[in-house]
């Protein structure tokens, strides 16, 4: 796995949950990963609130803070 597992909270989603509860699906590409990964990184940006808290060349970590109660949400990509 390259993302960090989900705790046993129900407040966590990932492509890589090994339960079936916290399971995504993956969002499919069909080009550059580099590419994909700018798109990505430019919709994580056009949510409000939302700011990347670390860019690597193959990763985004990001944070969506939410409105009322300004809770963080971490975004791994």
């Amino acid at each position: 796995p390259i993302l960090r597992p989900c705790p046993d909270t129900p407040n966590c989603v990932s492509t890589e949950a090994t339960r079936e509860s916290q399971r995504i699906p993956t969002v499919p590409f069909s080009d550059a990963p580099e590419r994909a990964l700018a798109r990505a990184r430019a919709a994580l940006l056009a949510e409000p609130r939302s700011r990347i808290t670390m860019e690597r060349a193959d990763a985004l970590h990001g944070e969506c803070r939410s409105l009322v109660f300004r809770f963080v949400d971490d975004v791994d990509i």
